[in-house]
């Protein structure tokens, strides 16, 4: 019995010690950049209902974090998204959310920096839940 106690102490050592890694890494990740903020469910439905999002169309979102906006539209507009995020254990997160989610074959988050120049996809709503100064790097493009 005993045995078994200080096994499960061991573990949930190693998840704590997992957890505080994983911590530490999106903070220092957020001071040099955006940190990972999850947009509420309530306002992701005011930006797609104000956006208008119609089945079919190609909801595009520049750092979608977990994804939660274009799970969001896939489920409840029947759009397809894409999604850029440059934290690749959010990118994994994401993933497995829409897979989750049962969506995704709808839902494609990509592990990019959008702000590299890259051509961007072509979408019929872009969304963005981001600092005002990243956004402003992002309207030119």
């Amino acid at each position: 019995m005993l045995i078994i106690v200080a096994y499960f102490l061991l573990f949930f050592q190693f998840v704590l010690v997992v957890f505080m890694i994983l911590i530490s890494y999106w903070l220092i990740r957020g001071i040099y950049g955006v940190p990972w903020i999850r947009s509420k469910r309530k306002f992701s439905k005011v930006m797609l209902d104000l956006a208008e999002v119609k089945t079919g169309e190609t909801v595009v979102d520049f750092g979608c974090g977990d994804g939660s906006i274009l799970i969001h539209a896939a489920k409840e507009y029947g759009a397809n998204g894409i999604g850029y995020e440059y934290l690749w254990m959010i990118v994994l997160l994401g993933r497995i959310k829409a897979y989750l989610s049962a969506e995704s074959c709808h839902v494609k988050i990509l592990h990019k920096n959008f702000l590299n120049g890259e051509t961007l996809p072509k979408a019929d709503v872009i969304t963005s839940y981001l600092y005002p100064e990243v956004n402003e790097k992002l309207e030119p493009l």
